[in-house]
């Protein structure tokens, strides 16, 4: 089964609930960060069928934004393999994509609403459409070429811009473009320049329920606090303030400055560093007296 972006219910259906090879019931988690991830590969090795819904684009949440990590430089993915039959070992980059049958990936789909209990749920989803077809894309890059609209890059902290045609994650699984629709003007250039005829301009949701679902695993990821709202360290107002993850993505190769240590003022060398932690942790003030746990590692 694997990942496909542009399975339906009526496919997700019949592949997931509809297996006569295996009657066990799926669980349904919410989230495809490195939480959601792991879960569900560590399901998928008991066998257990596996549905994981993700609202954004792409799964692996901010790990796809964090280039090397401490101590030994891996890019920290393959910190979920699956908690089970590690011994085993894990034969596929887990960044280059979810080789495991029984897990099916749903991008750009929210779950609204839960009913039922233990053992017999049902959700009812809503998923929003690409715009682009990915069976038809062959990634020659001629639609993000064309768009007329750029804004801010959140892949890279801001620190560059993208069209609202884009790749929410260069590398990602899924290196399929998507569209912005809250930024696309329906210019239709995108749809001219392609010429495998992959693009259609519907900002379309649909709404779907999955029955037969036995349990539930939600798995909300993070959320970056934004300096701004302190108002007292200059993010936003001087350029060469950044967050920790936009200081990540500075540093990484495959970042707006190719991970030379530049400023991003001038492109110029960086000179010396001052480093703020705890920024949105471990404040009374806010009321947030916790340690986020995450942000220094």
């Amino acid at each position: 089964m694997g990942y496909h972006p542009s399975y339906r219910y009526s496919e997700v259906k019949s592949m997931a609930m509809n297996d006569s090879q295996n009657k066990k019931q799926q669980v349904l988690i919410m989230g495809g960060g490195i939480g959601g991830l792991c879960a569900a590969l560590t399901l998928a090795e008991l066998n257990i069928p596996v549905l994981l819904v993700e609202k954004s684009s792409a799964v692996g949440g901010i790990l796809n934004q964090l280039d090397q990590q401490f101590p030994n430089d891996h890019c920290g993915i393959c910190r979920m393999l699956p908690m089970v039959n590690r011994e085993d070992g894990f034969q596929f980059c887990a960044r280059r994509g979810i080789f495991q049958e029984k897990i099916t990936v749903m991008t750009r789909t929210m779950v609204t609403s839960v009913s039922g209990t233990p053992g017999r749920f049902s959700a009812s989803l809503e998923e929003t459409f690409a715009g682009i077809d990915a069976e038809k894309c062959t990634l020659c890059g001629a639609c993000m070429e064309c768009c007329p609209v750029e804004v801010p890059d959140d892949f890279n902290a801001g620190l560059s811009c993208r069209k609202a045609v884009y790749q929410p994650v260069p590398f990602g699984i899924n290196p399929s473009p998507v569209i912005d629709w809250g930024h696309c003007t329906q210019c239709g250039a995108c749809v001219e320049a392609c010429a495998e005829g992959a693009i259609f301009l519907e900002d379309k949701t649909r709404n779907f329920q999955i029955e037969g679902i036995a349990g539930m695993i939600y798995a909300g990821g993070v959320e970056l606090t934004d300096p701004r709202d302190f108002d007292v360290y200059g993010f936003g107002v001087f350029p060469n303030v950044v967050t920790a993850t936009g200081f990540e993505r500075l540093l990484s190769s495959s970042g707006p400055f190719s991970g030379k240590p530049v400023r991003p003022s001038d492109g110029k060398p960086i000179g010396k560093i001052a480093w703020i932690q705890c920024v949105g942790s471990r404040n009374i003030m806010i009321g947030a007296d916790f340690c986020s746990s995450a942000c220094c590692m």
